[in-house]
């Protein structure tokens, strides 16, 4: 029998065996030969056997959240739901408190019960598991175990609990606010040439764009936009093929531009810069730099580029 057959791709790791616990309640090697037994069988899945171990230490050390959880999961791989469930439902009471650790039980508690068709039970135990963190979007959608779920009007709820959960950038506002810089563009200088290409993208679930730039004369560039929730403003950090490098930070919205405010030190002495980005369309995009050596009391352009999205017909 496949572990996959039972178990989600977080579920599989947990089922050999590999459930991590924080550092002071790490598990001290077993002297109990049942154990050393139990845990040996754990790790060669012959879970006939392995139940029939764990069944003699739960019985000797009710206690024992890890004999509890080992046992369901032996039980669990063998098809036999109800012990299964009866095992995580005891691994929940006993199992050392954490998000990983508890989350892991009360998430095989809620698959044993969905194979049973004990839906209400099941969705009482997914609570708890997304409650402790534990459960992902794609565990949801991709466990067989929950399969009986995902037709109940209930899981929809779920679903996007657990996706605001692990992706709360998506529909947080302000780390929306750049959006406009998404897409694949033509960059033209004021001149009406051919700048070169950017490519922008929306990575880490939403909380980050990367910039992917190509020039038209050789040299490319990359840069990594983020809102910071912490200091409540944009940064940016950029990096490009001839070594030049520049932070920006302080960005915000100032109407509909984006703007950033960062520093570079020349041998002239410190000189403050700044960066924007105005959506003056749909489809087009103002990106002007501009330096001060007087602290900010003016400003002179280093670069006015128009962007225009590749495919849409705009004209420069």
């Amino acid at each position: 029998m496949q572990i996959a057959m039972h178990f989600s791709g977080v579920s599989r790791i947990l089922a050999l065996g590999l459930l991590a616990q924080p550092a002071a309640a790490q598990t001290p090697a077993p002297a109990d030969p049942v154990e050393l037994r139990a845990d040996s069988l754990y790790r060669l899945q012959t879970w006939a056997d392995a139940a029939g171990a764990y069944r003699v230490l739960v019985g000797k050390q009710p206690e024992r959240g890890r004999f509890w959880y080992r046992l369901g999961v032996a039980e669990h791989m063998q098809g036999r739901y109800e012990p299964a469930e009866a095992a995580f439902d005891n691994a929940t009471r006993f199992t050392v408190p954490g998000p990983s650790t508890r989350g892991a039980s009360w998430y095989n508690l809620a698959s044993a019960r969905a194979r049973l068709g004990k839906t209400d039970g099941a969705f009482l135990a997914l609570d708890s598991a997304i409650a402790a963190g534990f459960v992902g979007p794609r565990t949801i959608a991709q466990d067989p175990d929950l399969a009986p779920l995902l037709t109940d009007p209930r899981m929809e709820a779920r679903q996007k609990q657990v996706q605001l959960a692990f992706f709360p950038c998506d529909t947080m506002p302000a780390a929306r606010q750049f959006d406009f810089w998404i897409g694949d563009w033509d960059v033209y200088n004021p001149a009406r040439q051919l700048a070169g290409t950017n490519s922008i993208q929306k990575v880490l679930g939403g909380c980050a764009l990367l910039e992917n730039w190509e020039g038209s004369l050789g040299g490319s560039g990359k840069s990594m936009n983020w809102y910071n929730v912490q200091a409540g403003y944009w940064q940016q950090t950029w990096v490009a093929s001839g070594a030049s490098q520049q932070e920006y930070r302080h960005g915000r919205l100032e109407g509909t531009t984006l703007r950033f405010l960062g520093e570079r030190m020349t041998p002239q002495g410190k000189v403050d810069v700044r960066l924007s980005f105005t959506p003056l369309a749909p489809n087009r995009v103002r990106q002007h730099a501009e330096t001060s050596t007087d602290g900010g009391a003016t400003w002179s352009a280093t670069y006015d580029f128009l962007y225009l999205r590749q495919g849409s017909g705009e004209k420069p």
